[in-house]
């Protein structure tokens, strides 16, 4: 029996829960967060199979009770207090970036859980003192001087989950996801923000009409794809090869195709840009390892994504701004 924890309910949560729904392996699938909004779930994954529950993984008197009484075996783990430039407070990120994850895997250790996926992400690399020439992997530096309370609180939860693994035989990975994006409950991160705004224009509007805007050439990464991803990583049959992965598309993305897919999802869009701006990345994450340890290989093209999202924006136009917007 493989009972999946899944711990948190924004975009990349919402997705993996739907998609996890598609292995059969999985006899029970448990969707948490410390506020789930059941509404907005329901429009990604609607399900008896998928069973959602409030916990706060502040509070280790309720984690440790829901991995007994659940029999979890498996924890994809998505929680997180997200970047935020306004927010200086540090000791709500460490209190979910760090002591909750510390709660989960501490009841994952107690529990025997088989294997624990912890989201990271690329925001831990550090470019402000070289660039790279060549895709980047899981070695290049990280946490320069400009790093945020958000990227040091999970790179010290990559720590963490190494410190489990390698001291407690906890089978645990922590995977560097780049920037996904997706339908959200709350869009409060910058580059999701963005193309979310270009998507909900698009699909609402039909028109895209700029007088300039950034290229944005990033690793962009569809959340069904990243959700693949994750749980392709959970059902590994052998040990975790590696501590860290890196998890995207493998290849970069920029205005100019984020328009053309948007013009094959809605054929009578309008698009009239003045200036592009040549702001992104040079080089994509490496995903050797991700390939060659984990087996997995991205299927969702940027067409695809673009053409899914904006029907999901049709189908439920009173979530496209978020929950409450």
């Amino acid at each position: 029996m493989k009972n999946l924890l899944i711990v948190g309910a924004g975009t990349i949560g919402n997705y993996t829960a739907a998609q996890a729904l598609l292995h059969p392996e999985f006899t029970g699938i448990h969707l948490v967060d410390v506020n789930p909004h059941r509404g907005f779930i329901t429009t990604i994954v609607d399900s008896p199979k998928v069973e959602i529950s409030r916990l706060d993984i502040r509070e280790f008197e309720a984690v440790m009770p829901f991995f007994m009484e659940k029999g979890i075996t498996h924890v994809i783990d998505t929680a997180c207090i997200p970047h935020n430039h306004e927010s200086k407070d540090i000791r709500a990120y460490v209190d979910v970036n760090a002591f909750g994850l510390t709660n989960l895997l501490e009841a994952a250790r107690l529990t025997k859980v088989q294997k624990y996926v912890y989201c990271s992400t690329n925001a831990v690399y550090d470019f402000s003192q070289k660039r790279p020439q060549a895709p980047v992997e899981e070695d290049w530096p990280a946490l320069g001087n400009k790093a945020t309370l958000y990227a040091h609180t999970k790179l010290l939860g990559e720590k963490l989950v190494s410190t489990y693994r390698h001291y407690f035989q906890l089978d645990g990975a922590s995977f560097r996801l780049t920037v996904i994006y997706g339908p959200c409950p709350d869009y409060n991160m910058g580059s999701k923000t963005w193309i979310h705004h270009i998507v909900q224009g698009a699909a609402q509007d039909s028109r895209i009409h700029l007088k300039e805007i950034p290229r944005k050439r990033l690793c962009w990464m569809y959340a069904r794809d990243a959700a693949n991803a994750l749980l392709q990583a959970a059902l590994l049959e052998k040990p975790f090869p590696s501590d860290v992965y890196n998890v995207s598309a493998g290849v970069l993305y920029g205005m100019e195709e984020i328009v053309q897919g948007l013009k094959k999802a809605i054929p009578d869009l309008d698009v009239n840009i003045g200036e592009i701006q040549d702001v992104g990345w040079k080089y994509p994450l490496d995903i050797t390892k991700m390939r060659e340890e984990i087996g997995f290989n991205p299927s969702i093209s940027m067409d695809e994504a673009l053409a899914d999202y904006v029907h999901w924006i049709w189908q439920h136009p009173e979530y496209a701004g978020g929950v409450g917007n």
